[in-house]
């Protein structure tokens, strides 16, 4: 039993033996399910989502920026790197328009439904080398 305060630990699947940085994969697919699973701001709790975690991930915490960089530490292959750089690409187009704004901001955003429908690419092929489990 999890006592009060204490993290719950991932159990990655086997498929993610050789990935050198399983936390940041497991981050970065719960954000892809997020972006995926949110079409306009009135769908979303606000609280719930926050925009500013994922510019951090893909843009000051890893090297996502170059994602054929993370093959082997977050990515297996070109194929998943290939639909980040789509997903970093559109990240970045809307912060150089509307900087450093709310979640809303982003939601309402023309190009969100172009992010979403990436997200749910991405979502979908780095899932298919599994999931973690939580207990």
């Amino acid at each position: 039993m999890v006592g009060l305060g204490e993290e719950i630990m991932p159990n990655f699947p086997e498929t993610w033996n050789d990935i050198e940085n399983p936390h940041k994969r497991a981050e970065l697919i719960e954000y892809l399910k997020d972006i995926s699973s949110t079409l306009k701001a009135d769908e979303v709790e606000l609280s719930e989502f926050d925009i500013d975690e994922v510019y951090h991930l893909f843009f000051d915490d890893t090297e996502l920026e170059r994602p054929e960089s993370e093959i082997g530490s977050i990515l297996f292959d070109l194929d998943e790197a290939a639909v980040v750089r789509d997903m970093i690409i559109i990240l970045d187009d809307m912060i150089k328009e509307i900087g450093d704004a709310e979640t809303a901001a982003f939601l309402r955003h023309p190009k969100w439904i172009l992010a979403h429908q990436t997200a749910r690419r991405a979502f979908a092929l780095l899932v298919a080398k599994g999931l973690p489990s939580y207990s």
